[in-house]
């Protein structure tokens, strides 16, 4: 029954959902699986340590447990804050304040979310940021010494260590249930082409779908495809747009708005080019942009309209303000309009 080019594309859309969420779910566990360390620490974290534990640590890379908690601390002043300006200016605001803390003969960092020292803390620890290291080594110029030796090879970032995982949880959570049910949605159509929302698109016509399906083949097996867009074919009868997860279908008698659209693209205010689009509204409400790409695809999209233009003449052409406001707020009388247009042009009682 679908053996045919409307099934080649409920095919190709149930195909194109299962291997794209599939391709979802299978960067999820990615993500997963290089970040078992962080989740790990996230979950079962933080570990409490003694201080001198942490002397002993000669790469905090490496440790299984690095979002530790430590008490008994004691914290001393080093000027250093991190602050952050808005860009309309204004004062800058203190985001966090290094102290150091005597441990085994030399000194931890530790970036706090206070600018009030404490004896307790907890967070990851990491490598030195590169700009404190160098602040810091150039203090100790002027007195001969190296960083290496007067503080530890990492720092204490007591600030807040669970952000990511939130907000990687209330993405990959919803991201991971829609994929579970799309992947469930095409394996049914798979097994049942009726399911498709290809079909059911199919229904608003007289006749049952696949007679429709059988008709459309018919005509894109025998008759020319007047479009030059690739992905829309035109035939006698039918316009047929195919987006990577859906397959829109137009009888001819629908279609009562066509226009080119042009959409200009800068990156910090250097143009970088225009994209053209066909834009195809139907007596339903419905718009399909079709997008042509890049450069020289102008007169591809000027070509197609003129194509409409030649077998659809009863179709408006163009935009303006007042034709989109009226497609949007009066579709009932623009289609009206159109359709005593295209009474002009077609006998009486021809679909």
């Amino acid at each position: 029954m679908w053996d045919n080019i409307i099934g080649s594309h409920i095919r190709r859309t149930n195909r194109n959902l299962l291997l794209a969420n599939l391709a979802i779910l299978a960067g999820l566990a990615g993500w997963g699986y290089l970040s078992e360390r962080y989740l790990y620490n996230c979950l079962q974290g933080p570990f409490p340590t003694r201080l001198d534990g942490l002397a002993g640590i000669k790469d905090a890379g490496k440790i299984r447990r690095y979002f530790v908690s430590v008490d008994g601390v004691q914290p001393m002043e080093t000027n250093v804050q991190v602050t952050e300006t808005s860009s309309g200016g204004g004062t800058p605001k203190v985001k966090a304040t290094y102290f150091a803390a005597p441990i085994g003969g030399r000194l931890l960092l530790i970036k706090s979310p206070s600018a009030t020292a404490s004896s307790s803390y907890q967070g990851a620890l990491v490598v030195v940021p590169n700009d404190i290291r160098a602040y810091f080594q150039n203090q100790l110029d002027a007195k001969g010494g190296k960083f290496e030796a007067i503080f530890l090879p990492y720092s204490l970032d007591a600030t807040d260590f669970r952000t990511n995982a939130l907000l990687a949880l209330l993405v990959s959570v919803p991201l991971g249930g829609l994929a579970l049910v799309n992947i469930f949605r095409a394996i049914r159509r798979m097994g049942n082409p009726e399911l498709s929302p290809i079909v059911r698109s199919l229904q608003r016509h007289k006749e049952p779908p696949a007679a429709t399906a059988a008709k459309i083949d018919q005509e894109m097996k025998y008759s020319p495809n007047l479009s030059c867009l690739k992905r829309v074919s035109l035939t006698s009868n039918w316009l047929l747009y195919h987006a990577p997860f859906s397959l829109t279908v137009m009888h001819w008698s629908e279609i009562v708005w066509a226009y080119q659209k042009v959409t200009k693209h800068y990156h910090s205010f250097i143009p970088l080019g225009k994209t053209y689009t066909v834009s195809i509204g139907d007596k339903y409400g419905r718009i399909v942009n079709v997008e042509a790409g890049f450069w020289k695809t102008k007169d591809s999209t000027l070509q197609f309209l003129k194509v409409l233009a030649e077998r659809m003449p009863w179709v408006v052409i163009g935009y303006t303000g007042q034709l989109q406001q009226a497609f949007k707020k009066k579709l009932p009388e623009f289609v009206a309009a159109v359709e005593e247009r295209r009474k002009q042009y077609r006998p009486a009682g021809e679909a």
